[in-house]
């Protein structure tokens, strides 16, 4: 192998390394371990901490709002997430990662508005303001994150103290702002191709 082929190889993979996009993780809550309605995620549930989230399966329970049923159908996963008791909920990670989008809906209201704010290093960001949410809907609100590019490493889902109502979402995606193992391989391999640059060009003329 030639010192300039060595180099070219060192360079490409230093470039991809730095270049690939860390993969997105979409929460669904039907992996929660022994699942059971109305309990609340623990803590380590996919690499998150959780703060009064608390997940439901409406398909088996009788009587219940639509907004429940309408995230489920939705997203199509049989459990979805809700803040509990009126109040607000969300999830951290030590690692800092970007919010996508989610599906979001009311549990009950018929015109709710709920605030999506993102912390990070005690630094608080407002992220999304979703009005009018309907518990009737046919379907949830699919929310794309357009207005912030930030990594955070925690996030919040609020509705008004006075509303009384829960906010119902799943499909939450996320992406970790750190690369990912394949990356580190890439990156490997730059290193290699480095190191035989190296011992090329220390070998003596023929």
């Amino acid at each position: 192998m030639s010192m300039p082929l060595a180099g070219v190889i060192l360079s490409v993979t230093l470039m991809l390394a730095a270049s690939l996009p860390a993969a997105a993780t979409v929460i669904d809550f039907d992996s929660v371990p022994a699942a059971q309605q109305e309990q609340l995620v623990g803590n380590g549930f996919l690499g998150f901490d959780w703060d009064n989230i608390r997940i439901l399966n409406p398909g088996t329970l009788a009587n219940l709002s639509d907004g429940y049923a309408t995230a489920s159908l939705a997203s199509h996963q049989n459990w979805v997430g809700y803040t509990g008791n009126g109040l607000s909920g969300g999830f951290s990670s030590s690692t800092p990662f970007y919010l996508n989008s989610a599906l979001i809906t009311a549990g009950w209201s018929s015109s709710l508005y709920v605030t999506i704010t993102g912390y990070s290093d005690a630094n608080r960001q407002h992220i999304a303001f979703i009005s009018h949410l309907y518990a009737n809907d046919e379907t949830a609100t699919l929310w794309n994150n357009t207005a912030s590019t930030t990594p955070i490493e925690s996030i919040s889902f609020a509705a008004p103290a006075n509303a009384q109502d829960q906010v119902i979402f799943s499909a939450v995606s996320v992406t970790p702002a750190v690369p990912e193992p394949e990356s580190y391989a890439l990156l490997g391999m730059g290193l290699l191709g480095m190191m035989l640059r190296r011992r090329l060009k220390s070998r003596p003329a023929r």
